[in-house]
């Protein structure tokens, strides 16, 4: 049979965020852990942006620690997404830092 890989969990995750199923998406990222399939920076880039378009800026937040942790290297487009994520919750001090780390 055919197993999921990293490109189909990363098609799915990006379906959650264009509808901001930011629920979804961390529940993909869990069960790829789960099945031994790893995510990459487009797998964290949507599920990141997923929880900004649903308001969740603590989980796009640790959603972006937790790529330091994976040995996933955050790009520009996750700065973006985290930093975004900090205008809803109001933590412009956090988006500050995520900008001073980008150097």
């Amino acid at each position: 049979s055919v197993q999921p890989d990293t490109i189909t969990y990363n098609s799915a995750i990006c379906t959650c965020e264009r509808s901001a199923e930011w629920q979804m998406a961390i529940e993909l990222i869990a069960e790829m852990s789960r099945v031994f399939v790893e995510p990459d920076t487009i797998t964290y880039n949507s599920a990141i942006s997923a929880c900004d378009k649903g308001a969740q800026w603590q989980r796009a937040l640790l959603l972006f620690t937790t790529m330091d942790s994976t040995s996933v290297e955050p790009d520009v487009i996750s700065y973006n997404s985290a930093i975004s994520s900090c205008e809803k919750g109001n933590t412009w001090q956090v988006a500050l830092t995520l900008l001073s780390d980008m150097d």
